[in-house]
């Protein structure tokens, strides 16, 4: 099967198809899987959705104060 010559309705079918394969087990399906969802995103790009989860977490976040160890906490 030559990836690269799959129209993108196929590809992305064999896509889902190979990953669902994969995820049942079976054995050579997730390197296809892969190969397929890397000519994907070679030819789309990655998904917007994907880029806004890489982007590092902002710094506004409130950092907890550290607790006590289990055994120095009183027990009420």
């Amino acid at each position: 099967m030559k990836i690269e010559q799959l129209p993108d309705e196929e590809l992305a079918r064999q896509a889902k198809d190979w990953r669902r394969r994969a995820l049942h087990g079976e054995a050579d399906a997730k390197g296809l899987a892969h190969r397929c969802e890397v000519e994907l995103r070679r030819r789309f790009g990655m998904p917007e959705q994907a880029m806004l989860e890489l982007q590092p977490p902002s710094l506004d976040v409130p950092i907890p104060a550290p607790r006590a160890p289990r055994w120095r906490r009183r027990l009420i």
